[in-house]
């Protein structure tokens, strides 16, 4: 992020990056009931290893993680309706229900809400 912020200065002094410590994937691993909801498995959370918040940011591939936690999570499924779906297809309908509380668990999205206040309180769009 340093480096981002860095090229925003350069440019624009109201440039946020949105860029989690690792990718977006690292997000997405944060609430585990509405990702297994999204993925469409009767698999529980608790069939997952819960991870902290500070293991989800250091995993070296958030991206290789959510693919596996999807792999187990569709293995609980009968193989008739076993569709094998890309990563990519998660993000919006997660976006739109994972929790706001759980995502504040994670450092990197603290500091991107931070981020963003002070960006848009230099535009004067918010107190």
């Amino acid at each position: 992020i340093t480096q981002a912020q860095a090229a925003a200065e350069a440019i624009c002094a109201d440039v946020v990056p949105v860029i989690p410590i690792h990718m977006t994937e690292a997000w997405m691993l944060v609430d585990h009931e509405v990702l297994l909801d999204v993925i469409g498995t009767t698999m529980q959370p608790h069939q997952l290893p819960r991870l902290s918040a500070q293991q989800i940011e250091d995993i070296a591939d958030p991206k290789a993680r959510l693919v596996e936690t999807m792999q187990t999570a569709l293995a609980s499924r009968p193989k008739r309706v076993r569709r094998q779906r890309s990563s990519s297809e998660l993000y919006e309908p997660l976006g739109r229900r994972i929790a706001l509380a759980r995502l504040a668990q994670l450092p990197s999205y603290q500091r991107f809400v931070d981020d963003l206040r002070q960006a848009l309180a230099r535009l004067r769009l918010i107190g």
